[in-house]
């Protein structure tokens, strides 16, 4: 059972072994998948509400809103795989087995930043219009969300295959 409770945590050549309680590891995992859960069929609920009392609207916001929720299932989806895996197939009673990252795991912050991207975009151009296009400051928004969407997409590059290289 003590066994179980460690984590070996490699940091170049010289292995130490730290103690971490797993219930408390997995249990907010969990929870957080658990949250996520409920956001999600709250968007859902808006997305199905939006297409039923919309029909006027713009084929373009429309299909921002389609996008928007595909990228937030793909996001869900791939959570999901990611507690699967972690849960049940690579660490059944293996703590060890908590140190290799999956490719699921690695993917949402793509879909965040994506999604990210695309709101800051139609908000930027809501805003260029209600000024009468006559601001050079609402470029701004544009700037600083491409930049927002190419950090996380940066990020991505540097996430690890395995915690054990975690320093």
């Amino acid at each position: 059972m003590a066994r179980r409770n460690l984590i070996l945590a490699t940091a170049g050549t010289s292995r130490t072994f730290c103690m971490v309680s797993l219930a408390l590891t997995l249990g907010a995992i969990f929870n957080g998948g658990i949250i996520s859960y409920a956001l999600y069929g709250i968007t859902l609920g808006q997305v199905v509400r939006y297409y039923v009392k919309s029909r006027a609207d713009p084929r373009y916001l429309k299909s921002l809103v389609a996008v928007l929720w595909i990228l937030d299932t793909m996001q869900q989806c791939f959570l999901t795989h990611a507690l699967w895996y972690y849960f049940v197939v690579r660490c059944y009673g293996d703590p060890l087995g908590y140190l290799i990252t999956v490719w699921s795991l690695n993917c949402v912050p793509v879909l965040g930043s994506l999604s990210t991207f695309a709101v800051t975009s139609f908000l930027t151009t809501v805003c260029w219009r209600l000024i009468n296009r006559k601001s050079g400051l609402t470029l701004m928004v544009p700037v600083l969300g491409s930049l927002v969407c190419t950090l996380g997409l940066r990020k991505v590059s540097y996430l690890p295959r395995s915690w054990k290289r975690v320093p």
